[in-house]
C-alpha cells in the first residue's frame, strides 16, 4: 500500500497551513509535517479505525487527529488519505 494524498486533501492542507502560517509561519510548518507524519502511520495499520462504508472496490474510515478528520480510502491498488 502506498500513501497519496488526492488533489483536494493536499490543497485543504495548505490552506490549513496558509491561515496558521497568518500567526506562525514555524507552526504552519509543524502541523502540516505533523499531519502527514500522522497519514504515513496509517500504512501499517488502516484496520485501527473502524470502516464507514465498505464497497465492493473500496472501503472507507476516519481517523482523528487533533481537529482534523483523516478519511482513509483504500482499495485493491490504492490507498488515498
Amino acid at each position: 500500500m502506498k500513501l497519496a494524498f488526492t488533489a483536494a486533501a493536499r490543497r485543504d492542507l495548505y490552506e490549513v497551513g496558509d491561515y496558521i502560517a497568518r500567526d506562525s509561519r514555524r507552526q504552519a510548518l509543524r502541523l502540516i509535517a505533523a499531519l502527514e507524519g500522522f497519514c504515513a502511520t496509517l500504512l501499517a495499520q488502516p484496520e485501527r479505525y473502524p470502516p464507514l462504508m465498505h464497497r465492493a472496490d473500496r472501503e472507507i474510515r476516519r481517523a482523528p487527529y487533533a481537529d482534523y478528520l483523516i478519511s482513509i480510502v483504500s482499495g485493491t491498488a490504492w490507498s488515498r488519505f
